[in-house]
């Protein structure tokens, strides 16, 4: 693998943990999955329309948010996409940015996560223009 292993995690370990990271993001990925299909199916409904997800033209506030839902279901899914392909990779678990370990904790917590937390905070500093906080 090349990496070196995060902190007291044994190669046996490591695997291990994959296990059970890979049993949740497939778990979280049908979950994700059923919800999307649920919420266009009720979009599809409403509508009284047969009409995919990139057909939807948001007409209303609430045509908005659904739109807005169902755009940020999609990008969930490729995210436990990616988690998975980098398990099968061995390469799951460190940070994009840096390459440290991510953390057990965080990866329980959201296990499609790429970056590290000193990472992630950089990246919305970044995002916001450098400020700490919004105004």
């Amino acid at each position: 693998m090349g990496k070196k292993r995060s902190k007291g995690l044994s190669p046996k370990e490591y695997e291990a943990f994959l296990a059970k990271i890979r049993k949740k993001l497939i778990k979280l990925r049908e979950e994700c999955s059923e919800n999307l299909e649920s919420s266009l199916e009720g979009l599809r409904n409403r509508e009284g329309l047969h009409v995919s997800e990139e057909e939807i033209e948001p007409e209303s506030t609430d045509d908005i948010v659904v739109s807005q839902l169902l755009e940020m279901g999609a990008t969930k899914i490729q995210e436990i996409d990616q988690a998975l392909k980098k398990i099968e990779e061995k390469t799951y678990g460190y940070c994009e940015e840096c390459g440290k370990f991510i953390g057990k904790e965080r990866l329980n917590a959201l296990p499609f996560v790429s970056l590290c937390v000193d990472c992630k905070r950089q990246q919305e500093r970044q995002e916001r223009g450098g400020n700490l906080y919004y105004y």
